[in-house]
């Protein structure tokens, strides 16, 4: 049977367990890896305009030949429009492949989707060798996964 990485996600809740810190998503990156760590970010917060603010500030880079990495939520038409490179959805097969590492990863936690979702990016625009990419937070403030981002620029 193929692994669905759509049905793995769907699997997680929206919310997980009751965040207190950011030590349940710091410990899955730190079991990939820490894909977070030599990557340039750009960190998008706010309660309007993240997802414009986001598509204007990469294109700009994109049209100047920066390889440029685009996290956002929720997503617009498909799932894979969460991840983009330089405007271009994560490939399914590229999706279930870091899904497939990502499962091996996950420990007894109850994680969220967006905390699975966000590990998946960050290995994809790893992988991938972004020059930059934006971040857009999920339902932000002090404990939100993405501010497990050290240096944003």
């Amino acid at each position: 049977m193929q692994f669905n990485a759509i049905e793995y996600i769907n699997s997680f809740s929206h919310t997980g367990k009751k965040v207190t810190d950011l030590s349940r998503i710091s410990g899955l990156l730190r079991r990939l890896g820490n894909p977070q760590k030599g990557q340039k970010f750009v960190h998008i917060a706010g309660t309007n305009g993240k997802g414009s603010t986001l598509e204007y500030m990469s294109q700009v880079l994109i049209k100047a030949g920066y390889k440029t990495g685009q996290f956002t939520s929720p997503f617009i038409e498909e799932y894979n429009d969460r991840i983009r490179i330089n405007g271009e959805n994560i490939p399914d097969e590229r999706l279930e492949n870091i899904c497939v590492r990502v499962k091996e990863a996950v420990s007894d936690e109850v994680y969220s989707q967006f905390e699975i979702t966000f590990a998946v990016a960050l290995i994809y625009f790893l992988e991938e060798k972004c020059d930059i990419v934006f971040l857009e937070t999920g339902i932000g403030g002090l404990l939100d996964a993405t501010n497990v981002i050290e240096r944003p620029l």
